[in-house]
């Protein structure tokens, strides 16, 4: 059967003074004929009605927009991807947005792929709906970016290991300049705000370095969601700039400094959106690359 395909498109530009950051990219997949939202797709706009509701002050407005791939007549997918949108309008408004913020519902039909409709992969990148909530810009001083930027080949991806919290013992027994995936260190979207789920993980790290004083380490943040020609980094709500990256690897330092480690032990630095741990095709995945990762420098 033919499948139909719901897309939040994640961005970040600047627009008529404002900051327009789209607040996911994910492909969820409907039967054909078919616009109600699936399990996924209530999970992402969850993500995102939170997102805006807590940060109401700092919307101007959002745009919703359904698209169809170019199976079918203009008519029939006119409406199609009319009733997307209308979709997800509604479910928005029903998880607490104002509806007052939408300021434009449209629906493009065909007429506006992002792929070229080759095969069933590219149609289904085609098949989507595109919101679009154009921030307010900050009036917050820009934090200072990372004294150091990273060359294109000063961090590998690959080359990180991955640990389960109860290996992070075990940290000490790795070489010294090894990168670290640590477990559920991850960020709500758009903000340097860590995940409940990452607590476990910080005081684990806080504990590691305590009871071993010469360990020197380097946290490195990272985003989800880059899309090229879109700025390396991220934009941080809660600061009013783009260095999101940045501001979540400060965040991890500043946790640990203030419950006492030496700060001279401790280093960050932001790496933007271009190291990802997984490709994105679903939230979870989003998630994950949300994320700040230790390198061992010295132990």
């Amino acid at each position: 059967m033919k499948k139909l395909c719901f897309i939040l498109a994640l961005s970040i530009f600047i627009a008529d003074g404002c900051f327009c950051q789209t607040i996911g990219k994910d492909f969820v997949y409907f039967d054909f004929d078919k616009y109600d939202l699936t399990k996924d797709a209530i999970h992402n706009l969850d993500s995102l009605s939170h997102l805006i509701t807590k940060y109401v002050t700092k919307v101007e407005k959002i745009e919703i927009g359904g698209h169809c791939d170019s199976m079918g007549e203009h008519g029939y997918n006119d409406h199609l991807s009319n009733q997307r949108a209308t979709a997800v309008n509604d479910y928005l408004i029903s998880k607490g947005v104002k509806d007052s913020l939408i300021s434009r519902i449209d629906y493009f039909g065909k007429r506006k792929p992002i792929t070229n409709n080759n095969d069933s992969t590219e149609r289904a990148k085609n098949r989507r709906v595109e919101i679009t909530v154009y921030w307010i810009k900050s009036k917050t001083v820009a934090a200072k970016p990372p004294s150091e930027k990273p060359s294109k080949d000063g961090y590998i991806q690959h080359k990180a290991i991955s640990v389960s919290l109860e290996d992070l013992d075990k940290i000490g027994d790795l070489d010294e300049n090894s990168t670290i995936v640590l477990p559920n260190l991850n960020f709500y979207g758009g903000q340097h705000k860590l995940l409940a789920t990452a607590m476990p993980t910080v005081n684990k790290l806080f504990d590691i370095l305590r009871d071993h004083p010469t360990f020197k380490i380097e946290l490195q943040g990272h985003v989800c969601c880059q899309i090229p020609g879109q700025g390396p980094d991220g934009f941080d709500i809660e600061v009013g700039d783009n260095h999101l990256s940045y501001h979540r690897a400060k965040a991890i330092y500043e946790f640990l400094v203030g419950k006492g480690i030496d700060k001279n032990r401790v280093t960050y630095k932001g790496f933007g959106g271009g190291h990802k741990l997984v490709t994105e095709y679903s939230e979870d995945d989003r998630e994950r690359n949300r994320r700040v990762e230790v390198k061992l420098i010295s132990k």
